[in-house]
């Protein structure tokens, strides 16, 4: 569970990063789940977009593909879903 500090900590790097992932008109796909997946465990910290034809719920989406990775929803800001899953050595995210 990340607190806070933390999860402001992890906006801010956020900030500039493109999304790793859209969700577009056919939705929360297994390909989608499965890029995310990648690069979650490759990158640590990752942003989702979800585009405004996609008929899913951001809510659900974020939930869903945060069980799938094991990852930790930071944030949902408007269409975008920040996610972080901390590498076990050598984070480049040292959370306060």
């Amino acid at each position: 569970m990340l607190t806070p500090k933390q999860r402001k900590y992890l906006e801010k790097e956020a900030h500039e990063m493109t999304p790793t992932a859209f969700i577009g008109k056919n939705g929360l796909t297994a390909t989608v789940v499965h890029a995310v997946v990648e690069n979650i465990d490759k990158n640590e910290l990752i942003k989702v977009k979800i585009q405004k034809d996609a008929p899913v719920d951001k809510r659900e989406a974020a939930q869903k593909i945060a069980e799938a990775s094991g990852a930790e929803i930071v944030r949902i800001i408007g269409g975008t879903i920040i996610l972080f899953k901390p590498l076990k050595e050598n984070s480049r995210f040292p959370l306060p």
